[in-house]
């Protein structure tokens, strides 16, 4: 297993002409280019959820087992639960709790926010919760049957300036690496006045940590 999969060697390793010589071949002969399209197909690796979901036969340690792939024209990708799943809570029951999920495949953010505010989505964290959308998204909840939720995120930070350290220009890396400068720079930044331009007022300023809430996210029922 890999840490960005994970992929399982057992499995990946049969597309792989490093281990099976054929590989090459029955790629081809299963509709792709080369061995290697036919691995990325297989075993997608990285954050490449989706692809991961399309392929039912893919081992795997994460909560959750395709059952029903997502494919082209798919309007729903249901994953069970792993009964082999690692991960326990603080009295020792094995997680998930939940058996199985049903996940609505939509073509666009805007349909995905609809169906938030007509209350079609038991829960819900991603694309339709931004900074547009949330006085729409508040406003709008006793109609729509639902209610927000805080989530607290391990991501560090909404936005943060990073200097290259090993900057190739000999004058820049001198004024990266003078720590009074970082610090000036760090004063010279009205983190309030971005807060309440960008951002709508929506935020706090903080430290590049990880803490981090979420201010928009849909849960059912009310």
């Amino acid at each position: 297993m890999t840490n960005e999969g994970p992929l399982q060697k057992h499995y990946c390793s049969q597309f792989d002409p490093s281990y099976n010589a054929d590989a090459d071949q029955q790629a081809k002969d299963a509709g792709f280019d080369s061995w290697g399209m036919m691995m990325v197909d297989r075993c997608p690796a990285g954050s490449a959820v989706l692809p991961r979901w399309a392929n039912p036969d893919l081992p795997v340690i994460t909560a959750w087992m395709t059952k029903v792939p997502v494919t082209g024209s798919a309007t729903q990708v249901v994953l069970e639960r792993n009964p082999y799943y690692f991960k326990v809570d603080t009295e020792g029951n094995q997680l998930p709790y939940i058996d199985e999920m049903r996940l609505r495949v939509s073509q666009s953010a805007e349909e995905l926010t609809l169906a938030a505010l007509n209350g079609e989505i038991d829960m819900m964290d991603r694309y339709f919760n931004t900074i547009t959308n949330k006085p729409l998204v508040y406003d709008n909840q006793e109609q729509g049957g639902y209610h927000l939720v805080d989530e607290v995120l391990a991501t560090m930070n909404t936005m943060v300036i990073q200097l290259n350290l090993n900057h190739p220009d000999p004058v820049l890396n001198k004024l990266f690496n003078d720590k009074n400068f970082r610090i000036g720079l760090s004063y010279g930044i009205d983190r309030q006045e971005i807060i309440d331009s960008v951002f709508t007022g929506q935020g706090e300023p903080a430290r590049p940590d990880p803490r981090r809430v979420a201010p928009v996210s849909l849960a059912q029922p009310a």
